[in-house]
């Protein structure tokens, strides 16, 4: 059997990021007698000076990239059946707004002290894209933290510290290594660099044939 470690670059509201990890997860299911794979969750912030309050999905979309309504409406129709193909739920009903994300990865990378940063990305997935948590407001991250028996205090800690960790600081270093061009990206073993969401048969060829 094959082991591979893949380093996976990520925002928290990163409407492709959860999408590509679905279908890597697909592409690895299906080789599970093939491959052993690690994933490491690395931080990216898109936009890592967005105030507090954040700013509203469409009309950040539309500033961004020159769109009118009907253009908007039409990539974000075009986004739900993307999603839906990965097995990803988007409630735009309720995730309506981009929001600064440095506490979401923050809680990430403590939970991965406990081996359960897969686990958490789950959760910070399910919470924003489908429930709208706001990802910089400590008591809902603490409401995760605590759905993984993790030691809140400690969870409070790591959120609210004036400074990052340097493992963490480590991370995004590491990051920005893989890519300097957003997100999702990820690399397998060290070398291997794949930018951009991908399906599934694209991962089951990449891994399967992958030298290590």
């Amino acid at each position: 059997m094959k082991n591979l470690k893949i380093e996976y670059v990520h925002d928290i509201d990163c409407s492709w990021c959860p999408i590509n990890y679905a279908n890597l997860k697909t592409a690895i299911k299906a080789l599970n007698n093939e491959v052993s794979v690690e994933i490491e969750f690395l931080p990216y912030e898109v936009k890592p000076n967005f105030k507090v309050e954040g700013e509203k999905i469409s009309t950040h979309l539309m500033k961004l990239n020159g769109w009118n309504e009907q253009q908007h409406s039409e990539y974000r129709e075009s986004l739900l059946r993307t999603a839906a193909q990965a097995g990803v739920k988007i409630d735009f009903s309720k995730r309506t707004h981009y929001y600064n994300t440095s506490l979401g990865h923050r809680l990430v990378h403590f939970a991965s002290l406990s081996n359960k940063q897969a686990a958490m990305n789950e959760l910070l997935i399910e919470g924003y894209f489908e429930k709208g948590l706001n990802p910089t407001k400590v008591d809902q991250l603490l409401e995760l933290a605590a759905r993984l028996d993790l030691d809140l205090g400690e969870a409070k800690q790591a959120l609210t510290a004036q400074f990052q960790e340097p493992a963490l600081v480590e991370k995004y270093q590491r990051a920005r290594q893989i890519t300097t061009r957003g997100v999702p990206a990820l690399r397998i073993n060290g070398k291997q660099v794949v930018i951009g969401t991908r399906p599934p048969e694209y991962f089951i060829d990449l891994l399967r044939n992958i030298e290590t």
